[in-house]
């Protein structure tokens, strides 16, 4: 596994490329990431970016490389490869990454994104002394997601948090929202501008007071050329989980 010193690449290929929409490390925190290589006969280089949330390259520390803004290798036919932030600093990270597969070494002259049979699990850790580890997993998604249903469920003190993202690194997202509940009901209209490679996570129950104690959905519209979207379930006895999601033709 290879940390470049170069800059990382500054446009995500919907074509080929697939997101994790949120990477958390420090106060508490730790990311990992498990990369696959499922195509049986075939070899492929695997190239993984980091962004903080305005867009920017981000160095996150990881264990065995140090801070990495991007890092890559080859893997050979059906094997994988588990990144590990360190997750020891005192104040928190937060961005996203975006998964490649290149036909030969990303650092050599003339190398290309190529669509391949390459994929990965993004996994959450909550490390707190004196209680047991709490972990969440996300796949990695398409670059492309432009409409999409989220449920929710902020009853009985459970709470939603919700990451929404542009990867674009050239355009903006005008981004629409429809928050209903249970019964189709509208509780809430917003909609807001994420200027490219930016990102807004947010507690539903705060940003949107409208639903708390509230069950539905959320859809999530942009005329952009690209969008994505994580959500997380809060337990109020502390553990969580991740949902990924649910694409909603136009």
């Amino acid at each position: 596994m290879r940390k470049p010193d170069q800059p990382s690449p500054t446009v995500v290929n919907p074509a080929t490329d697939t997101i994790v929409p949120q990477v958390v490390d420090g106060d508490n925190w730790s990311t990992s990431f498990f990369i696959t290589n499922l195509d049986p006969t075939n070899g492929v280089f695997w190239h993984l970016a980091f962004y903080a949330d305005n867009g920017f390259p981000m160095n996150i520390p990881i264990q065995d490389a140090g801070p990495s803004s991007r890092l890559f290798a080859s893997l050979p036919p059906h094997w994988n490869v588990v990144i590990n932030t360190q997750g020891i600093a005192a104040g928190l990270l937060q961005g996203w990454a975006v998964l490649s597969a290149f036909d030969r070494s990303p650092d050599q002259p003339g190398a290309q994104r190529i669509t391949s049979k390459i994929g990965g699990l993004a996994v959450f850790r909550q490390r707190i002394a004196g209680r047991p580890d709490f972990e969440a997993v996300a796949p990695f998604s398409p670059a492309n997601e432009t409409r999409f249903v989220m449920p929710f469920d902020n009853r009985n003190n459970f709470s939603t948090g919700i990451a929404r993202l542009n990867p674009d690194l050239t355009a903006p997202a005008v981004v629409q929202v429809t928050i209903y509940n249970f019964d189709s009901r509208i509780l809430r209209e917003d909609d807001f501008t994420l200027v490219p490679g930016n990102k807004l996570v947010f507690s539903m129950p705060t940003r949107y007071p409208e639903s708390q104690g509230q069950q539905g959905n959320i859809l999530v519209r942009t005329t952009a050329r690209l969008l994505s979207g994580l959500g997380l379930r809060f337990n109020p006895t502390g553990p969580f989980t991740s949902f990924h999601t649910l694409s909603v033709a136009p």
